[in-house]
């Protein structure tokens, strides 16, 4: 199953990018008092987070058997379980760059 996880490299790198790109531009605006920008830099933020991850999130899902078997060959068995995770927890990197994007 380790392998299947590599998938999710791709969806997670994206999800932490948007927290971690975002969470410096509101401490600037923090600290020079523009509170006002915070929400709107937030929210670009998440809608980034929505487009770029949610649309990974998508193809991975709808292209889930070529995906899985350039790493788990022709293993009906693995991809079948692969396949399953990939189901549970692919949409869990969304909720996960929202988390970091506003807690950041």
């Amino acid at each position: 199953m380790a392998r299947a996880q590599q998938i999710w490299t791709y969806l997670q790198m994206p999800a932490m990018a948007m927290g971690a790109g975002s969470a410096p531009w509101r401490r600037r605006n923090i600290g020079a008092g523009r509170w006002d920008r915070i929400s709107r830099i937030t929210g670009y933020g998440m809608g980034y987070l929505l487009l770029i991850t949610g649309t990974m999130v998508a193809v991975i899902l709808l292209f889930h058997a070529p995906l899985l078997a350039l790493f788990l060959g022709r293993n009906e068995a693995a991809i079948a379980a692969a396949w399953h995770m990939q189901l549970l927890a692919s949409w869990s990197f969304v909720l996960f760059g929202g988390t970091m994007i506003c807690s950041a």
